[in-house]
């Protein structure tokens, strides 16, 4: 069965399995950052992405688009003419600019809460110098300020909502906490899945096997980002950019921890729970290497919250099946 996505506007039809599609291009095509958008999903996503790193269906019903198509964007639009000013002064080579481009896009649209030091350290890691990163991060920050929300995304949009398949369907989706709590009483194993980019992954193998697939991605109780004095909260079905935000100053240890095991795409793309899951061993270690204290909020009914440690939650150990929603993370002295 064909299967489809849009690339700089262009509707593309591949046939599984995906690497023979993807034989088709060049090294560094696979590996070039693209800038997604999800058109279907409750609210509209966007993410950062790459061939070489994603699964297939991931890919399905999205418009996905180059750094250049993207520059010709700003070029053609008086209205973003200050964008296309600040990329056309950056002193930094060609493929340089096609990793900011996507990320410039990626800030100013997503729902995440990235912050200005953020940013900055990722232009950082795409080659800018230090300096001239924290000033364009800073300038970005104020073009984007008089930029209406969703209207870049809307003027980016190609051609008219794809025609709905099977295929794109992801896990079922669960938005009430009561819901989660009624399915822990009546399965023996179920996966909680609190992004679509890991159940896609799971569906094409390249992780443990997924045994009852239940998107929590939508449960609120499993959305937040709390910080207080002594500790931060921080919900499982935050994706990564929005813990790196507030863990880059509040706890720098635990975000070089995650930034070190991550790349941008899953940064963008992947929720804490879902990087909990896939590094659990790593992060055991890391609290006990760095002497942290990091422990897990799960339900066990719906008015029944427990904290318990990494290894008993996540390995279930004590034989009950749990609905981790958060971890949280002391500061210390």
């Amino acid at each position: 069965m064909e299967s489809f996505f849009r690339l700089d506007g262009k509707e593309i039809k591949f046939n599984l399995p995906f690497a023979d599609f993807l034989h088709n291009y060049p090294d560094d095509f696979r590996c070039q950052l693209l800038y997604v958008i999800d058109y279907y999903d409750e609210t509209t996503q966007v993410y950062l992405s790459r061939f070489s790193e994603v699964a297939p269906t991931f890919l399905l019903n999205k418009e996905l688009f180059t750094s250049a198509y993207l520059f010709r964007f700003l070029e053609e639009r008086d209205l973003y003419s200050g964008l296309h000013q600040l990329i056309m002064h950056l002193e930094s080579t060609e493929d340089i600019k096609n990793e900011v481009i996507p990320l410039i896009f990626y800030f100013l649209t997503t729902d995440d809460r990235i912050s200005v030091d953020l940013l900055a350290a990722m232009f950082t890691d795409s080659g800018i110098k230090y300096e001239s990163a924290f000033e364009l991060a800073n300038a970005v920050y104020f073009q984007g300020v008089d930029i209406p929300e969703g209207e870049i995304t809307e003027a980016l949009r190609t051609g008219s909502q794809f025609a709905e398949t099977e295929e794109t369907n992801d896990a079922t989706g669960i938005f009430k906490l009561g819901e989660v709590t009624a399915i822990l009483q009546n399965k023996s194993s179920v996966n909680f899945i609190y992004d679509n980019y890991i159940f896609h992954r799971n569906e094409f193998g390249f992780l443990i096997e997924c045994y009852e697939a239940v998107n929590v991605a939508h449960v609120k109780e499993a959305a937040y980002l709390v910080e207080d004095h002594e500790r931060l909260i921080l919900g499982f079905g935050c994706r990564l950019m929005n813990v790196l935000s507030l863990c880059m100053l509040s706890s720098p240890l635990l975000y070089n921890f995650i930034v070190s095991k991550t790349s941008l795409t899953e940064r963008s793309c992947l929720s804490l729970g879902s990087f909990i899951r896939l590094n659990i061993n790593d992060i055991i270690t890391f609290e006990k290497s760095n002497d942290q204290n990091l422990s897990v909020g799960s339900f066990i009914t719906e008015n029944q919250l427990i904290i318990s440690n990494l290894e008993s939650i996540l390995n279930q150990q004590e034989g009950k099946n749990y609905f981790p929603v958060f971890l949280d993370v002391s500061k210390g002295d």
